[in-house]
Order: structure tokens, then C-alpha cells, then sequence
């Protein structure tokens, strides 16, 4: 069933967030973030508006919740947007805190590490149009380290829930040039994740590994798929695709394995897009199970 209906932003919204733990009152809250460039606070509860931020100049695009409250028990609210600046938010308050400065053209996306690093700081990650990813003290709103790599901008950033085996923290950025991994503590350059028709729009990672100790990355493209990746070996080991119905059909998905192009699971007429997506000319027969598709138009089509 459908919830509360949250209504006061002028414009569309990009962006929402909901806070990890509840406040001193036992409130959780959800943040949203709009072109009108305010972040609005609701009580998820009762549906009511908390405050309203204002400060940025021009539309925002990205909002976080510090995964903790700091050393002073202040939970933090980061924003970015168009005004080239990461803004923090005592959510308690509803005060400003530190104005954070570096990027050079809209800032895109906004992260924050899961845990503390060695040092016992609190770090903030932004990527922007300025094809960068800055990292962020947010105790001090002082600059740390500026990851360079992309070539283009940048439209989301994501850290791992926890460290590899090996015990490095990893940073997904994705963009319109692709996706990478950056190791955290040295700002070294990881696998560089190459499969999507184009730029992507987002990236996340599953918040615990799987069975295998695997931790998994998904990425969303304007290529229509969202790609799951081992982020250990930078292999693409699943895609799902989305399609619109044809005339006459029906929209439905298709998810197969890349590397083996064994099919998974395939409704309605997805089947053109991903005959489209991974063309197997004559091979396809062979190498894709007809029976898993169905329609007689796509053996047809096929043969």
C-alpha cells in the first residue's frame, strides 16, 4: 500500500536520502533534494515536514547521511549541486556547517565512507562535471586527496559497505567515460569496468558480500542495463536489460550472463533487446536456449 504523499519542493527532485539512525527524539528522517535548490526533511513516520535548507545557489543533485554521528554526537547532511560546492547540515539544527570548495563545474554525487579511516576522521567523497573525485575531512571541511582518472564528468560515486580481504577500502566512480575503482587510503587506480553501451548514470554497491565473500557493484547505464560486477576482478558476471513492448507485445526484461551468454531469465519482448545488445548472428540458436524465450517470431527471426 502506498504511504504518505510528500509535497513542498518547486520543481522536480534529484535526489533523497533516508537517515541510518533515528535522532534524539526516536525521529527517522528522509531528506530530498530539489532544483529548487532547498533540501526538505521529513519525519517518515508521520509524514510532516522538518526543516528546510537553504543555502546553495541553484538546483541540488545529490544528498547523504553520514553513516554515524560525529565525535560531538552531530549527525551530518551532505549536498552538492551547481554551485560548484559540498555543503554540510547539522540535522539536529537544521544548521549549516561547513562550505566545502574545490570542484571546478557542477557537483553530481556525494558519499559517505562507511567507517572512519585509521585516523579516526570522517571522509566525504564528491564527484563532479570537472571528471574528478575529491575526498573530504568532514570535522574540518579541510580538502584531502583529488582522485583523477575520468575524462569527462562524473555522475556518481559510491563507497564499499566494508573492506576486501586484502583490507583496502574501495570507491566506485562512474561517469560518461565508464566506471572505476579507486583503493581509498593510497588513491591508487583499481579495475577499470568496461561493458556498457555509453555513459553511466549510477553506481552502488550491495551493502554485504555474498556467499562467496564476493562484494558485488551494480552499475545503471543509458544503455538501458543495470550490470552487476565482482569489484575484486572488475568481471561483469550478470546484466539485466529492460525493453518497451512492441507493437502488439508486451515490455518485459532479459538477464543473462555475459561471459558465457547463458541466459537467465527473459519476459515479454525483451528478447529483441537483447538479440540487439549481444547479436550472435548465426551462432544465436546455439549459444542462446530457445525454449527460455518462447514467441515463434524470435526462432523466425533467428534462423
Amino acid at each position: 500500500e502506498a504511504g504518505p504523499v510528500l509535497r513542498g519542493h518547486e520543481g522536480g527532485i534529484s535526489s533523497c536520502a533516508f537517515s541510518p539512525v533515528p535522532d534524539g527524539a526516536g525521529r527517522q528522517w528522509l531528506a530530498s533534494a530539489g532544483v529548487d535548490g532547498t533540501v526538505r526533511l521529513w519525519d517518515v513516520a508521520s509524514g510532516e515536514a522538518g526543516p528546510v535548507l537553504r543555502g546553495h545557489e541553484g538546483g541540488i543533485y545529490s544528498c547523504a547521511f553520514a553513516p554515524v554521528p560525529d565525535g560531538a554526537g552531530r549527525q551530518w547532511l551532505a549536498s552538492v549541486g551547481g554551485d560548484s560546492t559540498v555543503r554540510l547540515w547539522d540535522v539536529a539544527s537544521g544548521e549549516a556547517g561547513p562550505v566545502l570548495r574545490g570542484h571546478e563545474g557542477g557537483i553530481y554525487s556525494c558519499a559517505f565512507a562507511p567507517v572512519p579511516d585509521g585516523a579516526g576522521r570522517q571522509r566525504l567523497a564528491s564527484a563532479g562535471g570537472d571528471g574528478t573525485v575529491r575526498l573530504w575531512d568532514v570535522a574540518s571541511g579541510e580538502a584531502g586527496r583529488v582522485i583523477r582518472g575520468h575524462e569527462r564528468r562524473i555522475h556518481s560515486c559510491a563507497f564499499a559497505p566494508v573492506p576486501d580481504e586484502a583490507g583496502r577500502q574501495w570507491l566506485a566512480s562512474a561517469g560518461v567515460d565508464g566506471i572505476r575503482l579507486w583503493d581509498v587510503a593510497s588513491g591508487e587506480a583499481g579495475p577499470v569496468l568496461r561493458g556498457h553501451e555509453g555513459g553511466l548514470s549510477s553506481c552502488a554497491f550491495d551493502p554485504v558480500p555474498d556467499g562467496a565473500g564476493r562484494q558485488w557493484l551494480a552499475s545503471a547505464g543509458y544503455d538501458g542495463t543495470v550490470q552487476l560486477w565482482d569489484a575484486a576482478s572488475g568481471r561483469c558476471l550478470r546484466i539485466t536489460a529492460l525493453c518497451t513492448a512492441s507493437a502488439g507485445g508486451e515490455a518485459g526484461h532479459a538477464v543473462w550472463e555475459p561471459e558465457t551468454d547463458r541466459v537467465l531469465e527473459v519476459t515479454g519482448d525483451a528478447w529483441r533487446h537483447l538479440a540487439w545488445l549481444r547479436p550472435l548472428s548465426n551462432a544465436l540458436p546455439e549459444r542462446l536456449p530457445l525454449e527460455t524465450f518462447g514467441p515463434v517470431p524470435f526462432k523466425e527471426e533467428a534462423a
